[in-house]
């Protein structure tokens, strides 16, 4: 082939490369509409888990906190009074890390 006939397969080729890219780009754009869809699908479930798992959780913490509250009232032994409010704050304790992955996932919801 000649230079000129180099010359005249120009337009095309670039023509093809700039179809190309065009392509490419749209390709990509559906690429992260996938991932961000499938991030929040993901973000949705860990929710639903994560808020089945809190009303599990939290109906037991509920009652040891009622069960240690009177067992605190109806005793006077001071090792069995320091053992309640030790049981009282792991309890309190779990409940506020529920209430904190509850947060974090609420937080959540909101961004892409």
């Amino acid at each position: 082939m000649t230079i000129g006939g180099h010359l005249k397969d120009r337009p095309r080729k670039d023509q093809e490369l700039l179809e190309e890219i065009s392509d490419l780009k749209r390709r990509i754009r559906e690429l992260e509409q996938e991932v961000t869809l499938i991030q929040l699908e993901k973000v949705a479930l860990l929710g639903q888990l994560s808020t089945r798992i809190a009303h599990e959780l939290k109906n037991p913490l509920s009652i040891i906190l009622q069960g240690i509250a009177y067992i605190r009232s109806s005793v006077e032994d001071s090792v069995l009074i320091d053992a309640c409010d030790k049981i009282k704050k792991s309890a309190i304790r779990a409940d506020a890390a529920i209430q904190n992955l509850l947060g974090f996932l609420e937080h959540q919801k909101g961004r892409p």
